[in-house]
């Protein structure tokens, strides 16, 4: 019986464990989109509209990426916490910003099944540049599914489709572009970081 809680409290604490890193991870990522890739664009594009509301470099998706490749189903439920998290903390949500936070966080994990499905086999261990491109895959397939799922919570809220299309094109290409930029921060902080290790 001893042993049996003990292996419940090891297991409670690895999970607690793993929501804080995803969740601390994720807000950090968000905080660095809010106040300043955000206030760089508005200032590079000058425009206020609706079209470009959403971040072209959303990093909290590399985020999104990363956990659901390496935690696979563990990863939904930190993700929705630190989807919550950072509505709570950033924005004013709308009445269904909720429904609109469940695809982001179960569409790379959906796209790393569907793209199982196919056949192709992922490669365990460290993230090296043969991983890289499937990650890359993967968070190009999740911007995807991420997107679409947010424009349906859309239109099911009486949003046009002609307002819908041109969101759902920025959701893609800020997500995509957004895990790209911080896979390639976490490669060069990851080969910083050896740099230095063999230097002692």
């Amino acid at each position: 019986m001893n042993e049996l809680i003990k292996q419940v409290r090891e297991k409670l604490l690895s999970e607690l464990e793993v929501l804080l890193i995803v969740v601390v991870t994720y807000l950090i990522a968000f905080a660095i989109v809010q106040f300043g890739i955000s206030k760089i664009q508005t200032a590079i594009l000058d425009d206020n509209s609706s079209y470009f509301y959403a971040s072209l470099i959303f990093l909290p998706h590399g985020v999104r990426l990363l956990a659901a490749f390496l935690l696979g189903a563990r990863s939904i439920f930190p993700l929705f916490v630190a989807s919550l998290a950072g509505q709570w903390l950033f924005f004013n949500p709308e009445p269904y910003a909720f429904w609109a936070l469940l695809p982001g966080c179960v569409s790379c994990y959906l796209a790393i099944r569907l793209i199982a499905l196919t056949g192709i086999q992922f490669i365990e261990g460290p993230i090296n540049l043969v991983t890289w491109r499937q990650l890359m895959l993967i968070g190009f397939l999740g911007a995807v599914l991420n997107g679409l799922g947010i424009m349906v919570v859309y239109l099911m809220n009486g949003a046009s489709e002609l307002s819908v299309l041109p969101r759902l094109f920025v959701y893609i290409l800020g997500d995509t572009v957004g895990a790209l930029v911080l896979l390639v921060g976490f490669l060069i902080v990851r080969r910083f970081m050896k740099a230095s290790q063999n230097r002692v």
